[in-house]
């Protein structure tokens, strides 16, 4: 079995999506494994990752209701200890996770007709890295 690591940044907005699919995809190709799986990372705490539908009506409806699951003027002990005002993105992301696997297979992610993977900025603007490890045959 064979592993590749790379990685890559996105410069995010406030509380938006970025399709990372290609960036992901290259890194799949450059790996020069053909079957197995990958792995998509987000190195932090405030932004995850998601497989979903490419779709601005469908991101305005996820950020209105996340901002009613958790409002960002909640009273959060975090944002009392740290005064940075971002308990509710910690939340979120812990909630959506930051990473997710999509099988490979001939060079290729396994993904849906509707599919792409979405880097999640739940704070922001900020610039996000992105780790993604292929590993297989």
């Amino acid at each position: 079995m064979r592993f590749h690591t790379d990685q890559f940044t996105v410069g995010t907005e406030n509380e938006s999506f970025h399709n990372i699919t290609a960036e992901v995809q290259d890194v799949v190709g450059e790996s020069g494994i053909q079957h197995g799986q990958c792995l998509v990372h987000c190195l932090h705490t405030t932004a995850g990752v998601m497989i979903n539908e490419d779709d601005q009506p469908l991101y305005d409806d996820f950020f209105d209701r996340v901002r009613e699951l958790v409002p960002p003027e909640g009273d959060y002990a975090h944002n009392e200890a740290h005064h940075d005002n971002n308990a509710h993105a910690h939340i979120l992301t812990g909630l959506m996770g930051r990473q997710c696997t999509i099988p490979v297979t001939d060079h290729t992610l396994a993904l849906g007709t509707y599919q792409d993977i979405l880097l999640v900025e739940l704070d922001g603007p900020r610039d996000r890295t992105v780790m993604v490890q292929v590993h297989g045959e």
